[in-house]
């Protein structure tokens, strides 16, 4: 994973700002980036608040077809957001705390589009209660609530990169 932005503050991986768990740099003397073996996760911020909007962007490459890239969730399971690869997917997922799951998803004509150990990038936000979803330079996807009371997801947990615990 590189160039990962939250809220358009660039984050190092493998420097200090983050708690990092088996987190390393991938090949250090020909690009910067940071790999994260199966059982490796970084930790952003301890108690990270999702709010209202979150962006997010970057770029990763991978040999898998599932993996998680980002995720922050309250004990109960919501308020939630996670954003992952799955069968060879990208899937955004969300809960802002009324139990009613927003999802949005990015297929491929074939489930190993992404797992080619090339770099493909990722813009995705969260605002209110719509999730935008955009993989290298496809479409945009969106995928809505419609509760229209909720507007803003209150957690106060840990956001993972690239791993749980």
């Amino acid at each position: 994973m590189r160039n990962l932005a939250i809220n358009k503050q660039s984050q190092d991986l493998v420097g200090a700002k983050t708690t990092p768990n088996k987190v390393g740099q991938c090949f250090p003397q020909v690009e910067r980036g940071s790999y994260f073996p199966g059982d490796a996760y970084a930790i952003y911020k301890n108690m990270f608040r999702v709010g209202i909007v979150l962006e997010l962007e970057l770029e990763f490459r991978t040999s898998e077809l599932s993996g998680i890239l980002l995720s922050v969730s309250e004990p109960q399971g919501y308020p939630a957001l996670s954003l992952e690869l799955n069968d060879g997917k990208v899937i955004m997922t969300g809960d802002i705390g009324d139990r009613r799951p927003l999802r949005v998803e990015q297929g491929f004509p074939s489930p190993y589009t992404l797992c080619n150990n090339k770099w493909h990038s990722i813009k995705a936000i969260f605002d209110k209660d719509e999730l935008t979803l955009k993989v290298d330079h496809l479409n945009t996807t969106y995928g809505h609530s419609g509760n229209g009371h909720f507007d803003e997801a209150s957690t106060n947990s840990p956001l993972y990169i690239g791993g749980l615990p």
